[in-house]
């Protein structure tokens, strides 16, 4: 029996990030292991984590029977995306004291090796998609 092609596949991809230099001079090769694509559930928890929607039941001051608003916390975006393709990375200083890939983690990083890891899952996602594209597989609007 062959894959189920409605269901994402549990593909991983291990990507090798640009060389990180720490504040003593010490530098590190850092890479990450990054789930190829997410599921819908995995990307609807996502946008979860970064929204919040109210809904005001009644008339408003225009006399519409609701009013629904959603809000985005753009901050918390890479956070999110952290979570939701994460699996596993390379930062240990020492070969017992690996970090775990978990948010409290990446909190405690220094700020330009944040950006470097953001940096980084923005590129998979560009890769995943226009390979999506070549492969056929991007979702296209049908007449």
């Amino acid at each position: 029996m062959g894959k189920n092609p409605f269901i994402v596949d549990p593909e991983e991809r291990k990507i090798e990030l640009a060389p990180w230099t720490d504040r003593a001079g010490k530098v590190w090769n850092i890479w990450l292991t990054l789930k190829r694509e997410l599921s819908v559930g995995e990307h609807r928890a996502m946008l979860r984590k970064i929204s919040s929607v109210t809904q005001q039941v009644g008339p408003n001051a225009r006399g519409d029977a609701q009013n629904i608003e959603a809000r985005h916390e753009w901050t918390e975006y890479s956070m999110a995306r952290f979570e939701a393709y994460i699996i596993d990375w390379s930062l240990a200083h020492e070969p017992e004291s690996k970090l775990s890939p978990t948010r409290a983690s990446f909190e405690k990083l220094h700020r330009d090796i944040a950006e470097l890891i953001d940096n980084a899952v923005d590129a998979h996602e560009r890769a995943v998609s226009e390979e999506k594209k070549d492969e056929g597989t991007a979702t296209v609007p049908s007449a």
